[in-house]
Order: structure tokens, then sequence, then C-alpha cells
């Protein structure tokens, strides 16, 4: 067990911030908000905390939500009738007549002809 003195958490707390401030040292954290809050829940009892103010440098979270873009064949809106209902409202709203009379014009394709759109996956 370690005797948490005050000069013992001083100086911790002095060797943890000037770490953490430090650009030339990456830091790899496992899920950095909760370790963190983790690091402020230490150091809450001498009433030193690490937040928006501090000047936290060259972070590495492996738990960070990432994003993964894919990209997919799917029918093109005008050539379903849902697609075309909801882009007959649109033209609606914004008053565009033309695109109105040009998409009423449209009937659903049967079969529908596909084009390549992205999707984006939070992983």
């Amino acid at each position: 067990a370690v005797s948490r003195t005050p000069l013992y958490m001083a100086v911790l707390h002095a060797l943890v911030d000037w770490l953490l401030k430090q650009e030339g040292i990456t830091k790899l954290f496992f899920g950095f908000p909760h370790d963190l809050l983790r690091l402020n829940m230490l150091f809450e009892k001498q009433g030193k905390s690490f937040g928006a103010g501090d000047h936290i440098a060259s972070v590495v979270d492996l738990y960070a939500q990432r994003q993964r873009r894919v990209q997919v064949r799917g029918p093109k809106p005008e050539d379903t009738p849902l697609g075309l209902e909801e882009l007959l409202g649109e033209a609606l709203n914004s008053g565009d007549m033309a695109e109105v009379q040009r998409l009423s014009a449209l009937a659903a394709k049967q079969p529908q002809y596909e084009e390549v759109s992205e999707q984006i996956f939070t992983v």
C-alpha cells in the first residue's frame, strides 16, 4: 500500500501534470475520459484536478469511436415510392415548382436503378 501523504500526492500531481502537457510524449489511454475522471478523483482531496483549462497534448485513446466509410449500392431515391414522396415533400417545402413538376412526371421504375452511395458507421 502507498502512503498518500500530502508531499507524495503533490509530487505525483506535478509529475502527472508535466507528463500530460508534454507534446513530445504520446500518451496511450484505453478510455481517456474515464481515466481523466479517475485521476481527478485521486487528487480531489488535495484540491487539484485536470480539466478544460489544462493543455493536455498528444493523447491517443484506443477506445475512442472511429468512423468507417463504406460504399454501398442502393436504389436512387426517385426510383422508389418512398424516396419519390420524400423528394416531392422537400421540393414543396422549398417552393421549387419546377422540381415538383419533374418529380410528378416520374413513376417508380421497375426494376429500380441503383447508385453507389456512402454510409458512415461508428465502430
